[in-house]
């Protein structure tokens, strides 16, 4: 087959919304299912499988009694009975969203760890594609993004940095990203990088000349998303798109800055940018170089809480280390130990509020002694036991069940 063009993300095609709707589901459900077809050549495709998309079977499902060789296409109808393969696939190699995005991008979106890409799987899906104009698949990875199609591959994040052929991509999604040094801390770039992660980025940022290339990297990205929204401004949701192109040591000393300075952000910035924060703390979390540098860092995340729990919704402080302890995921015991002894230094708080985030985060990390733990705090705060919903709750964790709460009863503790 033809050698496959290589590009970026800002190279990429953009969708006009503001043209008559030209996709179909039977369209995007007809792609998928190919998709679904070549992703099984290379590993566990899922977990919904293909989607009968023969015209009786649509017309069926959305009691549609006309032509059968007549499309329903965006007329109104019970997408949702639609009938897929009966088997569901577990924890895919590929999972393939099931959802029609929409009217308008002609897409299939998958997920996938980077290892899963292969410079075959590539070629494949192009091959495929070529029966399909103006069609993509998206691949995202986590760290980085894959948009492909017929004659073009398009990519993004910092673990692509100038790949030129669907080799170079292969090769590098097969090993780990090579960061090398971060380099000095970057002060000139504070500013704009909180802009982002609270979502205050819009084209009309002023912008300092980038210390080195991945500012350059970021710097870019930011202005390509501002460029396509409406009012220009991004979302804090956008700072998943370039936090990538930033070094994990880079981001983990920013998030330690911002958690230092946390008690003089405004109410709205810190709604906006907490979620980001505790996410690259709980990263930094992860790749703490020993006990002590983990515990340092928890230390930090808990004086954070601490500093804003006055200025935050009840949820906001229950679920503090709970979005931290997110992106920790498995850690490593002694990053888990670090973590589990500040939080049952929080036990005995008198905020009541950061006693429960406490609980959650060691119910979280699974510790032996959480019923006893749940036992004694409850205890400690007898007026938990005026609020069902919350003692329901603390009973689940109890039991070893790490389950979200649900209902107003925080608002109560």
């Amino acid at each position: 087959m033809a050698q496959l063009q290589i590009g970026t993300f800002f190279e990429a095609p953009k969708t006009d919304h503001t043209q008559p709707q030209c996709v179909t589901r039977r369209q995007f459900y007809g792609f998928r299912n190919h998709v679904l077809r070549v992703l099984r050549k290379f590993g566990s495709a899922g977990p919904m499988g293909e989607a009968d998309v023969s015209a009786r079977a649509y017309a069926e499902a959305n009691e549609f009694e006309g032509d059968l060789t007549h499309d329903p296409g965006l007329e109104d109808g019970d997408d949702e009975e639609l009938e897929f393969e009966k088997e569901i696939v577990h924890n895919p190699d590929f999972f393939v969203v099931d959802d029609w995005y929409n009217e308008y991008d002609k897409q299939s979106f998958v997920e996938c760890a980077p290892e899963q890409i292969k410079a075959g799987l590539l070629d494949s899906l192009a091959e495929m594609a070529g029966a399909f104009p103006g069609w993509w698949i998206r691949f995202s990875l986590g760290d980085s993004g894959i948009q492909a199609s017929a004659d073009r591959v398009f990519i993004g994040g910092r673990r692509f940095w100038d790949c030129e052929t669907v080799e170079e991509i292969a090769e590098r999604c097969s090993k780990p990203v090579d960061f090398g040094s971060a380099g000095p801390f970057p002060d000139s770039m504070y500013e704009l990088w909180v802009a982002a992660v609270s979502g205050e980025f819009t084209s009309s940022t002023d912008c300092e000349a980038p210390p080195d290339r991945q500012w350059a990297e970021a710097i870019r990205t930011l202005r390509a998303m501002s460029e396509d929204r409406p009012d220009g401004r991004i979302s804090r949701l956008d700072y998943r798109q370039m936090r990538f192109d930033l070094h994990p040591e880079t981001r983990r000393e920013l998030a330690r800055r911002f958690l230092a300075g946390i008690s003089t952000c405004s109410a709205q910035r810190l709604e906006e940018a907490r979620d980001n924060i505790l996410r690259e703390a709980g990263e930094a979390l992860v790749h703490a170089p020993n006990r002590v540098a983990a515990a340092s860092l928890a230390a930090e995340i808990s004086r954070g809480q601490a500093a804003v729990c006055d200025r935050l919704d009840p949820k906001g402080v229950v679920f503090w280390w709970d979005r931290a302890l997110y992106s920790v995921g498995e850690p490593r015991d002694e990053v888990r130990g670090a973590i589990a002894t500040e939080l049952r230094g929080k036990l005995t708080s008198s905020n009541s509020l950061i006693v429960l985030s406490a609980i959650f985060g060691l119910a979280r990390l699974r510790v032996d002694d959480i019923a006893s733990l749940v036992d004694e705090a409850s205890v400690a705060n007898p007026h938990w036991s005026e609020a069902p919903g919350l003692a329901k709750w603390l009973l689940d964790l109890r039991r070893g069940r790490v389950t979200y709460p649900s209902g107003s009863f925080l608002a109560k503790s």
